[in-house]
């Protein structure tokens, strides 16, 4: 969000991930628009059925799930090229689909179409207290990357991880001045 055009910020991130994933510790790397418990998220009201229902958006790149550790269930993952493609959590497949296999099902968020290409577990990331949250995944498209954030899953202690992500940050940009938590 300091006035990285998207392809910077795509070169940038894609410098990110490779000098994170070389320290020692780090298991995985992935991007996302909203980050677990990061106090950002995308919200997409609709009505399943004539409920109405909350639906968390996310863009993601195609190792978050890895980096998550969220399993998945049904389908596949997304994969870079995947531009109308869908992964949903579980608990919208049987929001939304009950008795049906909802892949290959179209979804649509108001404008946003997509099609189901997987189930994965429902993680309720960023609202954990909620138990009817739903989420929806996407790929992250160029013109969101600016605003993407770095996940590194570590097998350590992660606050040691904090000084040397930070200086990897600092290091592909030094004006730019990283928030690690």
């Amino acid at each position: 969000l300091t006035g990285y055009t998207p392809e910077k910020a795509i070169a940038y991130f894609d410098a990110l991930e490779n000098r994170l994933r070389a320290l020692p510790g780090v298991e995985a790397v992935s991007i996302v628009s909203n980050p677990p418990l990061g106090n950002r998220w995308t919200v997409v009201k609709t009505t399943i059925d004539g409920r109405a229902a909350d639906i968390h958006y996310n863009n993601i790149d195609p190792s978050f799930f890895e980096t998550m550790r969220i399993p998945l269930l049904l389908g596949r993952t997304l994969a870079r090229g995947d531009a109308q493609a869908a992964v949903i959590s579980e608990s919208l497949a049987h929001l939304r689909w009950p008795s049906e296999n909802p892949l290959g099902k179209q979804l649509e968020m108001g404008s946003d179409k997509a099609t189901v290409v997987g189930v994965v577990g429902s993680a309720r990331l960023v609202s954990p207290e909620d138990s009817d949250a739903v989420e929806v995944y996407r790929l992250a498209d160029a013109a969101i990357m600016p605003s993407m954030v770095a996940l590194v899953r570590t097998s350590g202690d992660a606050e040691r991880m904090v000084p040397m992500a930070t200086s990897v940050a600092r290091s592909l940009d030094p004006k730019l001045f990283p928030e690690v938590q």
